[in-house]
């Protein structure tokens, strides 16, 4: 899903709703997307309850900052399959 540009909170809560719900979905690459803070805080949604099996996830050059990656972060505490970011 790299270069899609994929934008806003539609795509984004949409994506999240998917990575909650998909127990066979185990690498996705978001790279080259404009997701940004808030798109990465809606993608973190999916990992607070531990619920995605994604073992991969690729976000280069999608426009976050520090305080975007810090809730992905603090979510991934939860998650005990994400093995490479």
């Amino acid at each position: 899903m790299s270069h899609n540009e994929l934008e806003g909170v539609p795509a984004i809560e949409a994506l999240g709703n998917l990575l909650e719900n998909n127990s066979s979905l185990l690498m996705l690459n978001l790279s080259e997307n404009r997701l940004g803070d808030e798109g990465v805080e809606l993608l973190s949604k999916a990992f607070n309850e531990g619920k995605s099996k994604l073992c991969k996830l690729y976000l280069s050059s999608i426009g976050a900052t520090a305080q975007g990656f810090k809730t992905l972060f603090i979510a991934l505490r939860l998650n005990q399959h994400l093995t490479y970011l």
